[in-house]
């Protein structure tokens, strides 16, 4: 809210060159957030992927899993 008040005032003003300087972002901060989010989320789903397994082999211990033909297959091409 205290931008949206800051640009309003800058455009009542009519002075274009302050209202450019407010609305320039720098885009090269931007980049590495989304890195470091897109890192976080790798790693946030990672750990839940890994806590899954886990939890469901404390649970219902590591069989095989069954296919809907009626088959089996390993448990490491069932993960993989």
């Amino acid at each position: 809210m205290v931008g949206s008040h800051q640009l309003a005032g800058e455009a009542e003003t009519g002075t274009p060159q302050d209202l450019a300087h407010a609305l320039h972002q720098p885009r090269r901060r931007a980049h590495v957030e989304v890195g470091v989010a897109v890192i976080y989320l790798a790693i946030g789903l990672a750990l839940v992927f890994v806590g899954g397994l886990a939890a469901g082999a404390l649970a219902f211990g590591v069989h095989a899993p069954a296919l809907l033909s009626g088959g089996t297959v390993s448990v490491a091409t069932g993960c993989g």
